[in-house]
């Protein structure tokens, strides 16, 4: 019997939250909270120019639908050969 989709383990970090806030030169920067397998989460803080680059050439056109998606979404050019199944494993 299989699990539940929300239920397996992941295989790479997956994005559960993002808010923008104040960065230090007074321009937005977005707070991006990622979820490991091991159910641990980090905050990365991009500024509003690499969030713009990394999300250029995909279909996401706001910061919501970052949910569930691998955090390789925003390095398209590093993962470029690497296939990633984003699973929507982020609610607690």
């Amino acid at each position: 019997m299989t699990e539940p989709r929300q239920q397996r383990m992941i295989d790479v970090p997956v994005i559960c939250g993002t808010d923008l806030a104040p960065g230090h030169d007074g321009r937005s920067e977005i707070i991006v909270s990622v979820r490991y397998s091991n159910g641990a989460v980090a905050r990365l803080s991009l500024d509003q120019e690499s969030i713009e680059t990394a999300l250029a050439g995909s279909a996401i056109t706001d910061l919501a639908a970052l949910h569930g998606q691998p955090w390789s979404v925003l390095f398209p050019d590093a993962n470029a050969s690497t296939t990633h199944e984003g699973i929507a494993a982020c609610t607690t």
